[in-house]
């Protein structure tokens, strides 16, 4: 037992016996027999969660995700049984294998949706880079022709880009045979700027943890801006994850980045609820307001992601830190004008006016403290308006 949680564990340690490590034990093979059997009987499917354009409100991806349907009926989430199948060689590869076939038997209904857009699929590492892997994916493509043009291996930064020559390799034959390529989690671990520009890839996956905080982090605001004026040149679509808030979506789009996915959109779905969603999502009014494609102008951008950080340290200050207003102030004092129009170097001296109020308001917890935030973040509100307005004149985001 102790041997098995090393090797586990990816070897080169040591671990000694535990009663704990037989529970474990027990409980992995029980996960396992369960899998197994639903693989066998067909209960494992895709669920599909769509990536939108804000700047169209057009749906222009679909990410299969896997579900297990349990014998009475119930669905169980990956969290119960992926750490398993991942570990696990012969897992992972009936894993992939079931989600291909399952997407390809699906691509007519969705074509029938409207829905005719790359529909990306996870595949685990070792599967990747197992031997097998391109007599799966050419079985696959027989049975499926319509996957051509239409599928994307997802891949995930970490283990399959350990080997890169070998990863490099093997994603060139699947691009050969009309499939794309996306990487998940870009912006951490081996998904760097060197590794990526090795890879033929179609599409890039931020990674959600430079999305979770982005309202209120200057520094978050600005790997994004960077990243989104750097991979124009790569000729690949950008898609960041993780979109759980209105605010999410409308600092993405303010910011240039405006193919998102994440639970603001939507959950995964089967497909029998994925038509209903298609059938009435749109896109919220002010997310089409703040959407715009990528700008090179730093002043806007700057401008925008201190509109946001103020509005919300004053709706919701037990979120912030002290330091967070401070910040945005030091980052608009030494911001540049780039040939900037009148109306925003007047809004971005305006900013750094209000941004003293900010923080002598947050600071005042007595009845006064708080009149003082209801009465600023309205005068936010109303700037953001003026702010959006003159942006649209002034051509810095189109």
């Amino acid at each position: 037992m102790a041997l098995q949680a090393v090797k586990t564990e990816g070897g080169n340690h040591l671990r000694g016996y535990h009663p704990a490590l037989e529970e474990s034990l027990d409980r992995r093979r029980e996960v396992r027999a369960k899998i197994e059997r639903a693989l066998t009987e067909g209960r494992v499917e895709p669920w599909f969660q769509p990536q939108v354009d804000l700047l169209s409100g057009e749906v222009i991806g679909l990410e299969a995700l896997a579900r297990l349907r349990a014998e009475d009926g119930s669905v169980v989430t990956p969290d119960w049984f992926i750490d398993v199948i991942e570990s696990d060689a012969t897992l992972i590869r009936r894993l992939g294998v079931a989600m291909l076939d399952g997407v390809g038997k699906r691509l007519p209904r969705l074509r029938e949706l409207g829905l005719d857009v790359p529909v990306s699929v996870n595949i685990g590492a070792r599967h990747l880079l197992a031997p097998g892997f391109r007599h799966d994916l050419t079985q696959l493509l027989e049975r499926h022709p319509q996957l051509v043009q239409r599928l994307e291996i997802e891949i995930t930064e970490a283990e399959s880009l350990a080997d890169m020559p070998r990863a490099v390799k093997i994603l060139h034959w699947v691009r050969a045979r009309g499939l794309g390529v996306a990487l998940d989690d870009f912006g951490s671990g081996y998904a760097s700027v060197g590794n990526v520009r090795q890879l033929p890839l179609t599409t890039l996956k931020l990674d959600q943890e430079f999305v979770c905080n982005l309202p209120a982090s200057v520094d978050d605001q600005t790997i994004v801006s960077a990243v989104v004026v750097g991979v124009r040149g790569l000729g690949v679509r950008l898609i960041a994850e993780g979109v759980e808030t209105d605010e999410h979506a409308e600092l993405l789009g303010a910011l240039g980045l405006t193919l998102l996915q994440g639970y603001a959109i939507s959950r995964p779905l089967p497909l029998s609820e994925l038509e209903r969603w298609n059938g009435g999502w749109q896109r919220p009014a002010s997310w089409r307001l703040w959407a715009r494609p990528a700008s090179t102008q730093g002043t806007a951008l700057v401008c925008v992601g201190a509109w946001f950080g103020l509005r919300r340290w004053l709706a919701r200050p037990d979120l912030g830190e002290p330091q967070v207003v401070s910040r945005f102030r030091e980052r608009l004092l030494s911001g540049a004008d780039f040939g900037c129009p009148p109306p925003l170097t007047e809004f971005r001296s305006l900013f750094v006016s209000l941004s003293d109020r900010v923080l002598d308001a947050v600071s005042d917890s007595s009845g006064e403290g708080s009149r003082k935030r209801e009465q600023l973040l309205a005068e936010v509100d109303a700037m953001g308006r003026m702010m959006r307005r003159a942006i649209g004149r002034s051509s810095l985001i189109s």
